[in-house]
């Protein structure tokens, strides 16, 4: 059975960005750089939304990615094959239909590894993982 990460309390988010020092630390990113964004909401500065891939069920960035460095991962969502090369074409990020997905800074996409620890730090359990049969 596959794990797959989800938002389930948008409303409790303080905008602390534990998730992201967590995503970012856990996956040796940059500082501050994670397969997830938080964002003030444009009408109210005290409201924040928790942006995740959707995990969408035929990937477009996937289907995008001329070298393979994006595969679909069972059970939803996209992973990376380290058997191939990222090109840093950006193919990826402008198939994205949510405008979610992004690059980091040594320009290969910031993909969820559905590894949780963002969820496990949240202090407003604003995030979880979820089994799935798809």
């Amino acid at each position: 059975m596959a794990k797959k990460l989800q938002v389930i309390n948008r409303e409790k988010c303080t905008g602390c960005g534990i998730c992201i020092a967590a995503c970012s630390t856990a996956n040796y990113n940059a500082p501050f750089e994670a397969a997830l964004n938080i964002e003030n909401s444009p009408f109210n500065e005290q409201v924040y939304k928790i942006s995740i891939c959707y995990s969408c069920k035929e990937p477009l960035c996937v289907y995008s990615c001329p070298t393979g460095y994006l595969v679909e991962r069972e059970g939803g969502g996209v992973k990376i094959n380290k058997k191939a090369k990222c090109i840093s074409c950006g193919n990826c990020v402008e198939s994205c239909p949510y405008d979610f997905l992004k690059l980091a800074s040594d320009k290969t996409p910031l993909i969820c590894r559905q590894c949780g620890l963002c969820a496990g730090y949240c202090p407003n359990n604003c995030l979880t993982m979820v089994d799935t049969d798809d």
